[in-house]
């Protein structure tokens, strides 16, 4: 089975950063800075901290097992015994590291599309009587994510889109005719 790139831990996170200047470590514009990362640092340390108190092989289990790897899988690769696994699996700091690691998976996970919709929807709901131009962006986007917009096959034809329904444009939606059509109209009736 493929292990999962991110979730390689490193024991030591910031030992790169001892070096750095001051103003490069408090910079706001930095990614590693922002909310999302300095939570996901947190919880690496806490994964260090667990690791740290377990034996390596324990440790090892308990990552190969959230990557995917069954119990057998996982005795082979470790080169212990599987009763060896489960009880690494079902002891406290097994538990914890799991729990651990799941949180990590789901902070990785976080931006994904389903989540991104789901806020700017937040924003839509939020935001639709003090400030409703921000909560038609929050849906006009959200069209544009879902692909609401690429249905449209003419640049000519109008679709409204209500709940998900796309209706396209009718009669009664149609422009008024002009003096020349119209005229044209009559005389064909006459001849």
């Amino acid at each position: 089975m493929a292990e999962k790139p991110h979730l390689t831990l490193v024991d030591d996170e910031l030992g790169h950063y001892e070096n750095l200047p001051a103003e490069m470590l408090v910079d706001p514009y930095h990614p590693h800075n922002s909310d999302y990362y300095k939570s996901l640092h947190r919880i690496d340390q806490a994964i260090t901290h667990v690791r740290a108190k377990m034996k390596p092989k324990h440790a090892q289990i308990v990552i190969l097992h959230h990557q995917g790897h069954d119990g057998t899988d996982i005795a082979k690769r470790v080169k212990v015994s599987a009763a060896t696994v489960y009880n690494a699996l079902k002891s406290k700091n097994g538990k914890e590291l799991a729990a651990l690691l799941i949180h990590r998976t789901g902070k990785l996970d976080a931006p994904s599309e389903t989540l991104r919709q789901h806020f700017l929807w937040q924003i839509a709901n939020e935001q639709r009587q003090e400030r409703p131009n921000v909560a038609v962006s929050a849906v006009d986007t959200l069209n544009k994510m879902t692909g609401v917009y690429a249905k449209e096959e003419s640049k000519n034809e109008i679709n409204i889109t209500i709940n998900g329904d796309v209706f396209t444009k009718g009669a009664l939606d149609r422009p008024a005719q002009t003096f020349e059509s119209r005229r044209q109209d009559i005389e064909d009736v006459e001849t």
